[in-house]
């Protein structure tokens, strides 16, 4: 989803309501993405689609062969208008859903309905049961969008799991699974709203966790072994705090201004990196608080990771404006120059790790892992990448391209997400099992996710210069 033109985000106190819609959602369905009807990992084959110049009955329609019975779960969430034996007698038994900007979704000739009218239903509820009821000539789901007030047919389907469109004949593999509260991300993302307080938002919703950060800093998350999460940040004090598990803490350690810290879980345990205000950089948490007597370059930050084998690497740029790494392995210089005002990104491969980096060229690097490569992607200005790896060991990296736009590039090639980026801000990407989730600042200073379980704008406003990061 392309965000267009740059607007500020108001400022609000309570709600944190930021930006607005990008792009208007009219009755054209096919601004509305869908996920298939039926339980994610099943595969079912599309039997006509679309249903074109077919009177407006038909129009955009999918038929999809499901046997009699088959659990049909909603697309996206909405509120029930309808539930049972349709008044049109050729639809049988039927849902239809309401899910806003006067677009309905139709599931027509079940066998029997889960829901009520007026219901509140969310994506991947069940909604009924596949059947044969109706102007039908065997078991099979009818399933399109319709307007609300008229009925009429209103375009084509947006399949979330086949963007590049159906055909018809094709098997269909439905990836619909439940969304946590709210529609929120699976899993934690913690941010600087635009009040200058820290939140998180995830599974058990939003939460103003009421703890001030210092502006143009940016907190770190990471998931311990026990499920819990830690949050590493910057006060508006100047000391690094922690909160989560084990409490709110803080450390009585005074950060460099416009410097973040990084966190890396160790097992039920966790190890801090951060750019102390002396310019040298620290490690603080398991294996104690050290001055590490590595000079820093100013206005960059640290980024840590935790090997298979439970050691921990910090990648950095020195004061020299040159790469460097510290932990497992030593010290080293990797004779790298990094683009000023710009941080690495480091992610353990197995016993290994890979490095993602602005080059003083502009351009996006890997190193470590793999070997070293100009991957030949210019990067914006003042902005660093953030790297990930996959299930499979393969690495994902997300950057802000010198146009604005988020980019990733690694594990799937190369992809412009067509989403403009808050000048000066830096996206944050998560592995979820062999895919990916990113969360970044959009130019209207509304915080979203996209990837893995689609894109959303979470209408959190951030904080100007700051960037998100996601639980790893």
């Amino acid at each position: 989803m392309k965000i267009l033109n740059r607007v500020s985000a108001a400022v609000v106190a309570t709600a944190l309501l930021a930006g607005g819609a990008v792009i208007s959602a009219g009755p054209a369905s096919a601004a509305v993405p869908l996920y298939l009807p039926f339980t994610a990992g099943s595969t079912y084959q599309v039997t006509q689609y679309p249903h074109l110049n077919q009177g407006p009955y038909n129009d955009g329609a999918m038929d999809l062969a499901l046997p009699s019975g088959t659990p049909v779960l909603a697309s996206a969430p909405g509120i029930v208008r309808e539930a049972g034996q349709s008044s049109i007698w050729q639809e049988g038994i039927s849902v239809m859903v309401d899910i806003g900007n006067n677009v309905c979704l139709q599931y027509l000739h079940l066998s029997g309905v889960n829901v009520s009218a007026g219901q509140q239903v969310s994506q991947a509820q069940q909604v009924g049961r596949s059947g044969n009821t109706g102007y039908s000539s065997g078991p099979h789901l009818h399933w399109n969008t319709v307007s609300c007030s008229s009925r009429q047919a209103v375009g084509s389907l947006n399949v979330v799991e086949y963007p590049g469109g159906v055909r018809n004949g094709q098997n269909v593999t439905s990836q619909n699974r439940p969304a946590v509260p709210n529609g929120q991300p699976n899993d934690t993302v913690v941010f600087q709203a635009n009040t200058g307080s820290l939140f998180q938002v995830g599974p058990a919703g939003t939460s103003d966790l009421r703890l001030g950060v210092m502006p143009g800093t940016s907190p770190s998350i990471a998931k311990l072994a026990n499920g819990q999460n830690v949050i590493a940040f910057q006060a508006n004090t100047g000391s690094l705090f922690t909160t989560g598990a084990g409490g709110t803490k803080d450390w009585g350690f005074g950060m460099m201004a416009g410097t973040s810290p990084s966190v890396t879980a160790v097992g039920n345990d966790f190890q801090i990196s951060a750019q102390a205000n002396t310019g040298s950089l620290w490690t603080l948490g398991a294996g104690g608080t050290r001055d590490l007597r590595l000079g820093m370059m100013k206005d960059t930050s640290p980024s840590i990771t935790t090997l298979a084998n439970g050691a921990t690497v910090t990648a950095f740029q020195a004061n020299t404006g040159s790469l460097f790494t510290t932990g497992a392995g030593g010290t080293k210089d990797w004779g790298f120059g990094m683009m000023a005002g710009t941080s690495p990104s480091v992610t353990a491969v197995g016993n290994d790790f890979q490095i993602s980096a602005q080059a003083n060229t502009g351009s996006l690097w890997t190193l470590g892992a793999g070997g070293t490569r100009d991957l030949r992607l210019g990067m914006m200005k003042d902005t660093s990448p953030s790297i990930t790896t996959l299930a499979n060991g393969a690495t994902v990296t997300a950057f802000q391209a010198n146009t604005g736009s988020l980019f990733t590039t690694g594990a799937g090639g190369t992809k412009d997400w067509g989403f403009g980026m808050m000048a000066g801000t830096s996206p944050s990407v998560t592995a979820v099992g062999n895919d990916f989730k990113l969360s970044a600042q959009a130019n209207t200073g509304s915080l979203w996710t996209l990837g893995a379980g689609g894109a959303g704008d979470l209408r959190l406003g951030m904080m100007a210069g700051t960037s998100p990061s996601g639980g790893r």
